[in-house]
């Protein structure tokens, strides 16, 4: 599950800014090349509740998620005339799974406009003091670097940016690249386009299917 999808499902439990910022720290730490460790469901004691209790929310969520009809179908759709075997990609199953999380936060940023503003708002609300303690703790990340990963998403801002089509398609190449660490073919863009033209037809099937999963997910 992809950034607002996290931020949007954790406000359906918590209002308070640092569970909401914990439910998206493992993918900002992820980011910066840290895995959520094992100990975040043992070892607590020394670190702020709201911030591991969003991180165990996020943990959650995601197995949840991506155990879902809501994933799978979602993957099913993105696979579907999508071939991009003969431009020798490799990874493939991995750029479906992430055209699919990206789509789903564009579709439920272009239902709630104001979400991904009230998203960043919250990032940039919890004091760096706490978060740097947090990272060197949990994290065991002295160096700094998770911190500014998580500067430069806020800074960047670039989930906003998903409303933008052409935006869309540059940013889910760029990342695939980035993380696959593989060279891309430019027609991989204009692919995910075309194929972004395509999903529009089931954008309203899919929030449909999102309201199920929150519904079902909430009741665990």
């Amino acid at each position: 599950m992809n950034f607002l999808a996290h931020y949007l499902l954790a406000t359906e439990i918590e209002s308070s800014p640092l569970f909401l910022v914990g439910a998206l720290l493992p993918d900002i730490a992820k980011r910066a090349g840290f895995s959520t460790p094992k100990s975040i469901f043992t070892n607590t004691l020394e670190l702020d509740p709201k911030l591991i209790s969003g991180v165990q929310f996020h943990l959650k969520t995601d197995k949840y998620f991506h155990s879902n009809h809501l994933f799978q179908q979602g993957m099913a759709h993105w696979k579907h005339n999508f071939d991009e075997q003969y431009l020798g990609v490799s990874k493939s199953f991995f750029l479906h799974h992430l055209l699919f999380e990206m789509w789903l936060d564009r579709i439920l940023l272009g239902r709630e406009p104001f979400s991904g503003i009230e998203m960043y708002k919250t990032l940039e609300s919890i004091e760096p003091k706490i978060l740097m303690e947090f990272f060197s703790v949990f994290y065991k990340d002295d160096s700094g670097k998770i911190m500014k990963v998580f500067e430069d998403f806020i800074s960047r801002k670039f989930i906003l940016k998903y409303a933008e089509t052409s935006n869309f398609s540059k940013i889910a190449s760029g990342v695939f690249g980035i993380i696959t660490n593989q060279l891309l073919p430019l027609q991989l863009d204009k692919m995910i386009l075309e194929k972004l033209h395509s999903m529009e037809l089931y954008e309203t099937y899919f929030l449909e299917v999102w309201e199920k999963f929150k519904i079902d997910f909430l009741k665990t």
